[in-house]
C-alpha cells in the first residue's frame, strides 16, 4: 500500500512562550513540516502551553535539587523492579460471554495481514518498527507498540521461536543501551534505524512523555510474566531508566525541555492517564491521584454520566479504555461507559462510530477523534487541539477492540465494520465522516490488531495473565 514520501524539512513550533511549558502533545519542540508530520504519533492528553504548572518544589525544575524531590527508595534506583500481582478475577475480562470463544481461520489471515506491516519495517540493526510507513521515527508508544505486535506474533505462530528471539532481545537490547534523555528516562522519539534521539541536543532529547513510557513498561510487564527467557534483559532495563521520576506526589510527570530550560509537569487526561497509571502501577509506582475521579468534573454523553476532563487538552479517545482492558485487565467500567455511548450513538441516531485517535492520510496527519472535547461531543482535532475539517467517524483498531470486548448487535455491527477495512495486504486505518478510507499504514493500527487478536488466543482474557496451558 503505497502512501507517501516523507521528507524531514523542519521548522520552530510557533507561539510557544518561554516562560510556559511546551506542548507534551507535539513531540518535540521542533515539527515536521508537509507529509512528514503525519508519521510522528503525538503523545495524547498532555499539557501544552496553557498547562497547569506545578508550582513551588512540585515544578520539580532543573533548579530544584534532588533533595527537593521526594527520594526513589534504594529499591528502585538500585534493584531491577518486578511487577506487580497478578490482576483478579473479576477483572480479567470485559465479557463473560465473549464473542469469538477461538481464533477463526478469518482472524488468522488477518493476523498474516497486520503482520506484513512489521516485516516490511522492521529495522534489523535496532529491532525497531518504522511509526508510519518509511518513516524512520518512533515515539515510546511506537516501542510498546513493536513490542506488542512481536509478542502476538510469536504466540499466534507468525513467526518462529528463533526469530521471536532475535526480533524481541535485539529491541530490548536497544531499550537497554541508548541514550537516555539527561541519563534518566527515554527521550521522547529516536531514530529507528540507529536508536539515536530523533532530536537531538546536549541532553540527549527535549524531554520525556510519561504517557508514552507508560505504554512500553505495560508491555514490558506483560513480557516479563509470559516469556520470562527475557527478564534478565528487562531487568536491566528498569535498573538503568530512573522511573522515579515519572511520578510526583501521585501525579504522573512529563517533562520538556526548550531552548536551554527544562520544565515538568502534569501530563494525562482522563483515559490516557489511567491507562499510563495502570501500567506504571506493575512496577511498583505510586499513581493513586490518577484514580481520584473526585477532582473531575462530570458530565453526560448520550445520557451517560462520566469525567469530562476540563485541563487543557482534553482529548478522550476510545484506546486507553480498550486498551487497559486488553492488555491489564483494567478500566472495565469505564471502558463500558464508553462503549455504551457509542453504542447508544448508533441506537439513537443511527450512526455507526468508533471514535478513537489516528495517523492520516491527509492533513493535520494526526487526528484524535474526540467522544468529547472542552465539552463539544463528537469532536474531531489536530494534536494541538484545533478543530479540523477532517473527522474520521471509525477507527479499524478501536472497531476491531470493541468487538472482541463486546457480545452483542452493536459489538457485531463493529466486527463488520472493522472486517470491512482489513486487506490481505495491510489494515486501512479507518473510515470518514464522508464515506472515503483512511489509508495511513502505520504501526498503531496493526499492533492493536494483533493484539486484540492475541487477547482472543489468550482464552479471552487480559495479556498480562500467563498463557493458557
Amino acid at each position: 500500500m503505497r502512501l507517501w514520501c516523507l521528507m524531514l524539512t523542519l521548522v520552530w513550533l510557533p507561539g510557544a512562550a518561554n516562560d510556559d511549558p511546551p506542548s507534551s502533545a507535539d513531540p518535540s519542540p521542533m515539527r515536521l513540516s508537509s507529509k512528514a508530520q503525519a508519521s510522528a504519533r503525538v503523545s495524547p492528553a498532555s499539557g501544552d502551553v496553557n498547562a497547569p504548572r506545578l508550582s513551588g518544589s512540585a515544578q520539580l525544575s532543573r533548579s530544584v535539587t534532588p533533595a527537593n524531590v521526594p527520594a526513589p527508595t534504594s529499591k528502585v534506583i538500585t534493584q531491577g523492579l518486578t511487577p506487580s500481582p497478578l490482576p483478579q478475577d473479576r477483572s480479567q475480562r470485559a465479557s463473560d460471554q465473549p464473542r469469538f470463544a477461538r481464533l477463526l481461520p478469518i482472524h488468522r489471515q488477518m493476523a498474516q495481514s497486520a503482520w506484513r506491516y512489521f516485516s516490511s519495517q522492521y529495522q534489523a540493526d535496532t529491532g525497531m518498527i518504522n511509526s508510519v510507513y518509511g518513516y524512520k521515527e518512533t515515539t515510546l508508544w511506537d516501542v510498546g507498540s513493536a513490542l506488542a505486535g512481536t509478542v502476538a506474533a510469536a504466540e499466534l505462530g507468525l513467526i518462529t521461536p528463533s526469530q521471536f528471539q532475535q526480533r524481541l532481545s535485539t529491541l530490548l537490547t536497544t531499550l537497554a543501551t541508548m541514550p537516555l534523555y539527561d541519563d534518566l528516562l527515554p527521550a521522547r522519539s529516536y531514530r529507528t534505524d540507529s536508536g539515536q534521539p530523533a532530536h537531538d541536543s546536549d541532553r540527549h532529547g527535549n524531554g520525556w512523555s510519561v504517557l508514552d513510557i507508560a505504554r512500553t513498561l505495560t508491555w514490558l510487564a506483560i513480557i516479563d510474566r509470559r516469556h520470562p527467557q527475557f527478564r534478565s534483559q528487562i531487568t536491566a532495563i528498569t535498573q538503568r531508566w530512573q522511573l522515579s521520576h515519572l511520578v510526583h506526589q501521585g501525579e504522573l510527570i512529563g517533562a520538556r525541555y526548550h531552548q536551554g530550560r527544562e520544565r515538568r509537569y502534569q501530563e494525562g487526561r482522563y483515559g490516557y492517564e489511567q491507562y499510563a497509571a495502570a501500567g506504571l502501577a506493575q512496577w511498583q509506582l505510586e499513581t493513586h491521584t490518577a484514580f481520584d475521579y473526585s477532582r473531575l468534573p462530570t458530565g453526560q454523553l448520550m445520557g451517560i454520566r462520566l469525567p469530562l476532563d476540563r485541563r487543557n487538552l482534553p482529548f478522550l479517545t476510545s484506546d486507553p479504555f480498550y486498551l487497559a482492558q486488553l492488555e491489564l485487565g483494567q478500566l472495565r467500567q469505564e471502558g463500558q461507559q464508553i462503549l455504551e455511548i457509542h453504542r447508544r450513538q448508533w441506537q439513537q441516531q443511527q450512526r455507526l462510530w468508533c471514535f478513537g485517535e489516528d495517523a492520516s492520510n491527509h492533513p493535520p496527519w494526526f487526528l484524535y477523534n474526540n467522544l468529547s472535547f472542552a465539552d463539544q461531543p463528537w469532536h474531531s482535532t489536530d494534536y494541538r487541539g484545533q478543530a479540523t475539517d477532517t473527522v474520521q467517524v471509525l477507527s479499524a483498531k478501536c472497531a476491531l477492540s470493541w468487538a472482541v470486548l463486546s457480545d452483542d448487535d452493536f459489538g457485531t455491527e463493529l466486527w463488520h465494520q472493522a472486517r470491512a477495512l482489513y486487506r490481505p495486504t495491510g489494515w486501512l486505518t479507518g473510515r470518514y465522516q464522508d464515506g472515503t478510507v483512511n489509508s495511513s499504514s502505520n504501526l498503531n493500527t496493526h499492533a492493536v490488531v494483533l493484539t486484540a487478536l492475541l487477547y482472543i488466543h489468550n482464552g479471552n482474557r487480559a495479556l498480562l495473565l500467563p498463557p493458557l496451558p
